[in-house]
């Protein structure tokens, strides 16, 4: 009886000459987790970043790390980079996704412990896997931006300076960012207009219910405590941006229902409607159907504030309403909303939830 981990083989590797703590090969192999197409998606990846000359070091986070990971689980891979490179790893990243089949969605992660850095989510789907949608996280550490805190990650799995390990360079003062890097940065969390910024937010909102259907699907309920929170912060933020109703330093959930009021009274007939469904959110029980009235919530605000954000997000929009809250079975008036026959055929239900015709009473 053992844990099945490689952190023994990280700690007794060889340190000399930049040797990783423990090859990504071999730390799949000794957790048995090669055989997860996670697994192999993670480390196709790895070697695009580290052939094309993209890193500096390369850590696991998540359950792939701890090493037990299963078929529902992220792909966490935790980067240090030369912060003139964001630009490159980022794109690097996503087309190597894209090259495994599409990319659905991404957002800056927000939920990801700030490492000083800047994180993203990746929703994807794989072809060679049938069409497997998964969640990849990266995260893009700098060369030069210590840790925000003491931080230990492991194992680690690349390295090309001997002499230099990021998690080690806590309490030392940070380098000058260079432009490229503030750009990247900026673009990617707040946008460089109101509409950027509002799409940026409907990518986010995308990935949160994604993440909190996954944990109800498996009855990680306590994690929706969380995810109800990011929910219901994303909903508040998109009025709170739309009505520039002023910012504080408190969280968005501890103006809500001031944001909420500000739009009845100052807002037109559709905003009053748009206050009217987030103030719904507020109570409701974190369930499927709060997930897709969250997502009904932020499509509307989006639609009615910057439709053209809505068209370049539509197809996304429709693929997490359709085939992950709703599970491939769409009601009639959501057929309606993206210009789908009404008619059409749905895909056949289970035949435990088939409705069953009435029995006539004794």
């Amino acid at each position: 009886m053992k844990l099945k981990h490689a952190w023994d083989t990280a700690r007794t590797a060889d340190k000399t000459n930049g040797a990783p703590d423990v090859e990504l090969t071999t730390h799949l192999k000794a957790t048995q987790q090669e055989h997860l197409p996670q697994a192999e998606l993670l480390q196709g990846c790895f070697e695009m970043l580290r052939d094309k000359g993209l890193l500096e070091e390369a850590y696991l986070r998540g359950s792939i790390g701890r090493g037990h990971a299963d078929h529902h689980s992220d792909i966490d891979l935790f980067t240090v980079v030369d912060p003139n490179k964001l630009p490159e790893v980022y794109e690097a990243v996503s087309d190597f996704l894209a090259s495994k089949g599409r990319v659905v969605t991404v957002c800056h992660d927000r939920l990801v412990e700030n490492y000083g850095g800047i994180g993203f989510m990746f929703i994807a789907q794989s072809a060679a896997h049938d069409n497997m949608t998964y969640q990849f996280d990266l995260y893009m550490a700098m060369k030069g931006q210590p840790p925000q805190k003491p931080t230990s990650i492991k194992p680690r799995i690349f390295s090309t300076d001997p002499d230099y390990k990021w998690t080690e360079q806590y309490g030392k003062q940070p380098a000058e960012l260079p432009q490229v890097a503030k750009d990247f940065i900026k673009e990617h969390t707040t946008g460089t207009n109101l509409a950027d910024r509002m799409e940026l937010m409907m990518q986010e909102m995308m990935i949160n219910l994604y993440v909190t259907h996954k944990h109800i699907k498996r009855g990680q309920m306590s994690r929706t405590v969380v995810d109800n929170h990011a929910i219901v912060t994303s909903a508040i933020e998109f009025l709170q941006v739309l009505t520039e109703y002023r910012p504080t330093g408190y969280s968005p959930v501890y103006l809500g229902n001031e944001i909420v009021n500000f739009t009845r009274k100052h807002g037109d007939d559709e905003m009053v409607k748009a206050a009217d469904k987030l103030e719904k959110l507020f109570t409701q029980k974190v369930t499927d159907r709060k997930l897709v009235d969250a997502l009904d919530f932020a499509t509307d605000v989006l639609k009615g504030a910057h439709p053209e954000k809505y068209e370049a997000q539509k197809e996304a929009i429709r693929f997490f309403r359709e085939e992950v809250l709703l599970n491939g079975v769409v009601p009639k008036h959501l057929k309606r909303s993206f210009g789908l026959p009404a008619n059409d055929a749905a895909p056949a239900a289970s035949a435990a939830a088939q409705k069953k015709p009435k029995q006539p009473r004794p």
